[in-house]
C-alpha cells in the first residue's frame, strides 16, 4: 500500500472514515483485547471513575490505540481475521460513539482496568468507544479487487482510501453510507432497547448456579503458579492447617488465586490472578508426595481436599499431566505454568470487581480464607462477580488423572463387619490390589454368600473415597441372560433432531457411560461392579471390548457427528474426549463376580475374556466333616454369630451349624458362604428356642433351597440336611418336591 492509503480520507459532504483494523489470528495481545472489550465488553462502573462514559449501558465496548488525534464520532472501525499478509476475513463493524485522547497517567489506568495492560507494557491514550457493532458480511476477496488492494495494511489502525488510483469503488456504491449499508450483518451490540436491561451481561456459568442453589460457602486459596501444577493434575488442595481443611464441605466452591512468583526462584515470575475454580468433593489424608515442596523441601501436606467439579482459565490442554512436577525440568515446567495462567483475571481487576460490588477487595493477604461479609455472614456477591467476570475463559475439565495408575494397597479395614477365618479377609484384599496393580480387571468367584458382591462394592467405594483424582464414583450392575453389546457399549436409538423429526443417534451403555459424564461431557472415571457376570453370554454382550479390555484403543461400528465412535487409551488420548470419543483411563477396572460352582457358564467364558481377568477366589470357610469335632463348628458358628452382632443361644447355634455342615460337605460341587447362614441364624434368633425346628426348616426353605435349584445332586443335599436333629424331615420333604422337584423317598 502506498502512503495515500493510511491517509483519513471523506467526502465533499463529509461521509464517515472507515479505518480498517486487521487482527492477526492465534493469541496475541491484539487479538486477545478485541475479544474481550470489543466482543466481550467492559463493566460501566470500571470506567465511570477514570473518564467521562457516554451513553447508559451497564456494558461497553471500546478500542484503543497510541494515535495523537481522537477519531470523529460517526467513523467506523472494520476489524478483520488477518491470516498472513494477503488472506484472512472481514469479520466486525463498529460504529465510534465517542472518542477522546487521554493524558499519560489517565491512559495507564485506563489500560490496566480494562485489561489491556495484562498482555502488553504499553499503554493506549486514544480510546474509542464503540456502538453499536455489527457483523461484517464483506467478501475480502471481491472487496479487495473493487479498491484495488493487495495485501492487509502494515499498521492496525488504517483508514480506506475509496478514491484511490484503481478504485472502482464510486462506480458500485453511490456513497459510503451505502457500502456501510451493504456490508452491516447482524447486530452484536447493543442487542436490546434503551429501556431494558442490558442482557448481555448475564451470566449463565455452572458455578454462579451452584452457588445460588446451594448457598455454598465460597472460598479464595493462593498459591505458586507451579503449585497449580499439582493441582491440576490431582485435582485437589493441599493444607498445613488441619482447622481450615476441617471447614471444608463437600459442595463449597473454591477460587483458585495463583501468585506472580513462582516457588522456584529459576521459574518466571507470571501474572497475579484467578485461573480457576471447582466445587469441592472428599477430604482426605495421604502419606506419599504430590507437591514439589514435598519432595525438595521435605515438607509434608498430608490434609487433601478434592473437587467433583474444576473449571480452569488456562490452556491445560498444553500441560502434560501424565508426569509429576519432578519429572520436568525447568523450561518445561516454565512453559506449563505460563499456559495455565494464561487468559487469568488479573488481581488488579479482581481488587477493582470486589471493591465495586462491596466496597472490599480480593481477600490476597492469606493462603486460605473465606468471602464474608463485614458482619462475618457468607459473602457470595463478590465471588459470583468474579467468576461472571472470567466466566468467558472458565472452561469444564476433568477432575481425573487418565494417566495415572493405582499404586497403593487396600487395607483390611474396609473389611469391618466381615468376618474371615483364617486371615483369609487380608489375602483377598492382597490379591485384588495385585491386581489392580497389575492393570487387570478383577472377577471374584467363589460359592454364593461369601460376600463377593460386598467385597467388590467396598473395594470400589475406597477407592473413589481415597483416590478421587483417580475415580470419580462406582456404579453397580447385575448381568442377564439377554445382554447385547448393545448393552455394554451402546448402539442406535431413535431421538428427535432440532427439527422435531425423527432420527437415530448412538446412545452409550453401561461400560461408556462410565467414562463420559453424559451433562457435561467431560472425561469420567467410574468403577463398574457386574453382579452374576456368569449369566450373560459373554461373548455376545463384550465381544467389541476384548480389544479395549487388553489394553488397546478400538472403533466401534458407530458414528457421532459424522465420526466414528473411538475408544482410546490413556496412551493415545490428548485433551478432552470429543463427542465421539470416549478415553478409557489407566486406572479404569472392572469389578464381577461368578458362583464358581457354576462350571457351565465358566466353560462358555472363552479363554479371550479371561485371560484380562485376575480370579480371586472367595472360598466359604473350611467346616469339620466329622460329628465328633462338634467343638470346633460352635466355635466357628459363634464367631460369625459374634461379629453379625447376634445374640443366639447355644442350641440354635449348633442346628444352624450341623445345617451348614451338611450342606457343604453333601457333594464337592455345591457350598453356601457366610451370607447365606447369617440370613438363618437371624431368622431363627427372632423365634424361641422351643420352636427351634419348625423356625429352622423355615429358615432353611427359605434361604438355602434357593441355592440348590440347578443343582444335579441336589437330592443329596436335602437328604444330608433333612438327618439333621431339629429339622422337620416332612416338612422339608414337602417344600423340596413343590420347589426342586426332589422327592426324599425312593419310589
Amino acid at each position: 500500500m502506498t502512503d495515500e492509503d493510511v491517509t483519513a480520507w471523506f467526502t465533499e459532504d463529509g461521509e464517515p472514515t472507515i479505518y480498517q483494523v486487521p487482527v492477526k489470528t492465534g493469541d496475541g495481545p491484539i487479538r486477545t483485547n478485541f475479544e474481550r472489550t470489543v466482543l466481550e465488553g467492559v463493566r460501566r462502573e470500571c470506567l465511570e471513575n477514570i473518564c467521562d462514559v457516554p451513553g447508559d449501558h451497564d456494558t461497553l465496548r471500546v478500542w484503543g490505540n497510541q494515535e495523537d488525534e481522537p477519531a470523529d464520532e460517526g467513523d467506523y472501525l472494520l476489524f478483520a481475521d488477518r491470516n498472513g499478509r494477503r488472506d484472512g476475513s472481514y469479520t466486525t463493524l463498529a460504529r465510534i460513539a465517542h472518542a477522546t485522547v487521554l493524558d499519560e497517567d489517565t491512559a495507564e489506568t485506563f489500560t490496566q482496568v480494562v485489561g489491556w495492560g495484562e498482555v502488553t507494557d504499553e499503554s493506549f491514550p486514544h480510546v474509542m468507544f464503540l456502538e453499536p457493532i455489527y457483523e461484517a458480511e464483506l467478501d475480502r476477496a471481491e472487496f479487495w479487487d473493487t479498491i484495488g488492494f493487495k495485501g492487509w495494511p502494515n499498521d492496525t489502525f488504517s483508514a480506506i482510501n475509496f478514491d484511490r488510483s484503481g478504485s472502482s469503488f464510486s462506480s458500485e456504491f453511490s456513497s459510503v453510507e451505502a457500502f456501510l449499508e451493504r456490508i452491516k450483518g447482524e447486530k452484536r451490540y447493543p442487542v436490546v432497547t434503551e429501556d431494558e436491561p442490558d442482557q448481555s451481561t448475564i451470566v449463565d456459568h455452572p458455578l454462579t448456579k451452584h452457588i445460588e442453589a446451594t448457598e455454598s460457602t465460597v472460598y479464595k486459596f493462593t498459591a505458586p503458579p507451579d503449585y497449580w501444577l499439582t493441582a491440576l493434575e490431582y485435582s485437589s488442595v493441599s493444607f498445613e492447617d488441619r482447622s481450615n481443611w476441617r471447614q471444608l464441605e463437600s459442595g463449597d466452591v473454591v477460587l483458585f488465586h495463583s501468585r506472580a512468583e513462582p516457588s522456584n526462584p529459576d521459574l518466571a515470575d507470571q501474572t497475579s490472578g484467578l485461573i480457576g475454580a471447582g466445587i469441592l468433593g472428599e477430604k482426605f489424608e495421604k502419606d506419599e508426595p504430590w507437591w514439589g515442596d514435598e519432595y525438595t523441601d521435605e515438607k509434608e501436606f498430608p490434609l487433601v481436599a478434592s473437587f467433583d467439579r474444576v473449571f480452569w482459565c488456562g490452556s491445560v490442554e498444553e500441560i502434560d499431566t501424565a508426569r509429576s512436577l519432578e519429572e520436568k525440568d525447568r523450561d518445561v515446567i516454565g512453559r506449563e505454568i505460563a499456559a495455565l495462567t494464561a487468559n487469568c483475571l488479573p488481581i488488579e481487576r479482581a481488587n477493582g470487581i470486589c471493591t465495586d460490588v462491596s466496597g472490599t477487595e480480593f481477600p490476597v493477604q492469606s493462603t486460605f480464607a473465606a468471602f464474608r461479609t463485614e458482619d462475618g455472614e457468607p459473602d457470595r456477591e463478590r465471588p459470583v462477580t468474579l467468576i461472571e467476570a472470567m466466566a468467558a475463559e472458565l472452561a469444564d475439565a476433568s477432575p481425573v488423572n487418565v494417566y495415572d495408575t493405582f499404586d497403593g494397597s487396600i487395607p483390611e479395614e474396609i473389611l469391618e463387619g466381615l468376618y474371615f477365618r483364617n486371615d483369609q479377609g487380608r489375602k483377598i484384599l492382597e490379591s485384588i490390589s495385585t491386581a489392580l496393580r497389575s492393570g487387570k480387571h478383577v472377577l471374584l468367584t467363589g460359592p454364593p454368600g461369601t460376600g463377593k458382591t460386598e467385597i467388590a462394592e467396598r473395594v470400589c467405594n475406597y477407592l473413589v473415597r481415597t483416590h478421587p483424582h483417580l475415580y470419580t464414583d462406582f456404579e453397580m450392575t447385575t448381568a442377564t441372560a439377554d445382554w447385547s453389546t448393545f448393552d455394554t457399549v451402546g448402539g442406535y436409538m431413535p431421538g428427535e433432531s432440532d427439527t422435531g423429526q425423527e432420527n437415530l443417534s448412538f446412545k452409550p451403555g453401561i461400560v461408556l457411560n462410565r467414562l463420559k459424564d453424559s451433562d457435561t461431557g467431560t472425561q469420567s472415571n467410574e468403577l463398574i461392579v457386574i453382579d452374576e457376570l456368569n449369566r450373560a453370554d459373554i461373548d455376545k454382550a463384550f465381544g467389541q471390548l476384548f480389544t479395549l479390555l487388553s489394553g488397546q484403543s478400538v472403533q466401534l461400528p458407530y458414528t457421532e457427528n459424522g465420526h466414528e465412535i473411538e475408544l482410546s487409551t490413556a496412551e493415545r488420548s490428548n485433551g478432552a474426549p470429543a463427542a465421539h470419543q470416549y478415553h478409557v483411563p489407566s486406572s479404569w477396572r472392572i469389578f464381577a463376580t461368578m458362583n464358581a460352582y457354576d462350571k457351565t457358564s465358566l466353560y462358555e467364558m472363552s479363554y479371550a475374556f479371561m485371560r484380562r481377568f485376575a480370579f480371586v477366589r472367595v472360598p466359604a470357610p473350611r467346616l469339620p466333616e466329622s460329628q465328633a469335632d462338634e467343638e470346633i463348628l460352635e466355635d466357628i458358628v459363634f464367631d460369625y454369630a459374634d461379629s453379625w452382632n447376634i445374640d443366639v443361644g447355644r442350641k440354635q447355634a449348633m442346628a444352624v451349624g450341623r445345617v451348614w455342615r451338611e450342606t457343604n460337605h453333601a457333594i464337592d460341587e455345591r457350598a453356601i458362604g457366610p451370607a447365606i447362614i447369617e440370613d438363618v441364624l437371624r431368622y431363627v434368633s427372632h423365634h424361641p428356642e422351643a420352636e427351634l425346628e419348625y423356625h429352622l426348616t423355615q429358615a432353611v426353605i427359605s434361604y438355602v433351597f434357593p441355592q440348590l435349584e440347578g443343582v444335579p445332586k441336589r437330592k443329596r443335599i436335602v437328604r444330608r440336611i433333612a438327618a439333621v436333629q431339629d429339622v422337620d424331615e416332612s416338612l422339608l420333604e414337602r417344600a423340596a418336591g413343590e420347589m426342586l422337584q426332589v422327592p426324599l423317598t425312593d419310589e
